[in-house]
């Protein structure tokens, strides 16, 4: 729909001038108040195909990833579109992220000497390839963004190197910084990398880290006043994650943030009548993740921010028009178009793959919002 502003010749140009932007505002304030009060509202989809049990772990560019019964699989947006990522030479599989034609995450069977090892699908299941570093007994890839890949390379006596990958076993780059007993890679986006790691540095607490390429260009995002911290995901500036006032890493005890690129830029985003929060996913000024308290009933919900803690959108709402009466909910990723993807534990204790989209504004609403601008253009013409 074009806007037209109709204006007329006054003595004064400035005060018509006004007048013009005056009913320029009025028409885009309708249309944001319209638009704004159907996307408070998300429309639930199970994602899971037959039934089976199911999560999404990654989404992006019209493609999500994640496991369906314990295998591998992608969607493309639709229940019905779900092909599962099986290789005859793999026994179990977990796709955990995408950048849309490619998609990274673990699997195990005699095409891995029986090890888990980081894999990379570009598309199809019999695609992949065994993203392994040398020197490793065990790997896992969390997270692709163009060409580069992120995870982790595991020692048999525990613990690991956080890995970035180009593609190939053979461009691994350790991105373990010095001083550092472990860390792990969880996402990447562009030339940045997040995740954590422990070590002499960080009086010997698991911190949140950023990279940018080399181990060395390390930096430390966990906040003031907290012990210990993660990143789990980036998106161009922004990072989120979760820190914990203890030592421990237990959920319970763990409060979403998000980050810009420092641990001075720290935002809390650990709702009011919430006791702990976890961030998994970012786009843009978007972020999801999960949180339970006093106003869940105690269950974990899937919640969305805008930047601050008070702007989330409880997401788990949404699911009671579902018929599987699911207790709790995460919500993992979001895609380049606004859907947002996760799972939810339903009453018969099986966890099953979740969209949450936007629903398109009815024909009802539009012609309210065409009513509204043709009486303020007949109110603009009696003036």
């Amino acid at each position: 729909m074009k806007l037209r502003t109709q204006t007329r010749t006054e003595v004064n140009p400035r005060t018509a001038q006004v007048r013009t932007l005056t009913l320029r505002a009025a028409i885009t304030i309708g249309l944001g108040a319209a638009y704004g009060a159907a996307n408070a509202n998300y429309v639930a989809t199970m994602m899971s195909p037959f039934g089976n049990a199911s999560r999404i772990g990654g989404a992006a560019n019209g493609s999500q990833v994640g496991l369906v019964n314990g295998l591998a699989a992608v969607w493309n947006s639709t229940p019905s579109s779900y092909t599962p990522l099986y290789s005859s030479g793999l026994t179990s599989s977990n796709a955990i992220g995408t950048n849309g034609a490619t998609h990274v995450g673990i699997g195990s069977g005699s095409s891995t000497g029986n090890k888990n090892h980081a894999l990379m699908w570009n598309g199809s299941a019999n695609s992949f390839v065994d993203l392994h570093p040398t020197g490793f007994d065990n790997s896992i890839a969390y997270s692709v963004s163009g060409n580069s890949q992120v995870g982790m390379g595991g020692f048999a006596e525990g613990y690991g190197n956080a890995i970035l990958w180009n593609g190939s076993a053979a461009s691994a780059i350790n991105l373990n910084p010095a001083g550092f007993t472990s860390s792990i890679a969880y996402g990447v986006s562009g030339s940045s990398q997040v995740g954590q790691g422990f070590g002499s540095p960080t009086d010997t607490f698991w911190h949140a880290l950023l990279w940018t390429g080399t181990a060395s260009s390390y930096v430390d995002l966990n906040p003031t006043g907290y012990l210990t911290s993660r990143a789990n995901a980036v998106d161009g500036v922004s990072q989120v994650g979760w820190a914990s006032p203890f030592a421990s890493q237990s959920l319970q005890d763990r409060r979403a943030f998000l980050w810009n690129g420092s641990s001075a830029s720290a935002i809390a985003l650990n709702p009011s009548g919430f006791n702990s929060s976890d961030a998994f996913g970012v786009r843009g000024n978007m972020q999801v993740g999960r949180a339970e308290g006093s106003a869940t009933g105690g269950n974990y919900h899937a919640l969305l921010w805008n930047g601050s803690a008070s702007s989330y959108t409880d997401l788990h709402l949404s699911l009671t028009s579902l018929p599987a009466g699911f207790i709790d909910s995460a919500a993992t990723s979001i895609d380049s178009n606004g859907d947002i993807y996760g799972w939810g534990t339903a009453s018969d204790n099986r966890q099953y793959a979740l969209k949450w989209s936007q629903p398109v504004p009815e024909p009802g609403t539009m012609l309210a919002i065409g009513g509204g601008i043709a009486a303020l253009l007949r109110r603009r013409r009696k003036n």
